[in-house]
């Protein structure tokens, strides 16, 4: 009887890693559902002052997809959606500039540009990230006098 059902199992095991094998083909592009597009740039006030170490952000039209960067002593960036510099899916996108929050709750952050870049509503930061790689130059206004 244990023979007979040890003969059994093996079609149902093979039938199983044919039904394995067929969905992880099928699914091959599951994970990259959204194929990206290598987006760099770099963030610059008016005067040409690179602004290094803040946070951009690209946020898609449709509010589907996001991609973000840190910029470096240069102010360039690369976008990151879901590995690492992998860039953008294709696109509309309303970008924001922000400053990380400090460890110090007691020092603030340095107001090193016009705050109407933190909310991507307000930023007027708006880009198209197509079929191909791109490159953004972002040129920041400087914050309002203080008054």
């Amino acid at each position: 009887m244990k023979h007979r059902e040890a003969v059994l199992d093996v079609p149902k095991r093979k039938s199983l890693s044919i039904v394995v094998v067929v969905l992880l083909v099928a699914c091959g592009g599951c994970g990259g559902k959204y194929k990206t597009y290598k987006v760099t740039g770099q963030v610059t006030l008016r005067d040409g002052t690179p602004v290094s170490g803040v946070r951009v952000t690209f946020d898609r039209s449709d509010h589907k997809m996001s991609a973000t960067a840190r910029t470096d002593t240069e102010g360039r960036f690369e976008l990151t959606t879901l590995d690492t510099d992998d860039g953008a899916p294709t696109g509309t996108y309303d970008v924001m500039i922000t400053v990380p929050q400090m460890r110090d709750p007691d020092k603030p952050a340095p107001t090193l540009f016009h705050p109407k870049y933190s909310d991507p509503r307000t930023s007027g930061l708006q880009f198209e990230v197509g079929e191909q790689s791109a490159h953004f130059e972002i040129v920041l206004d400087p914050p309002p006098p203080r008054g």
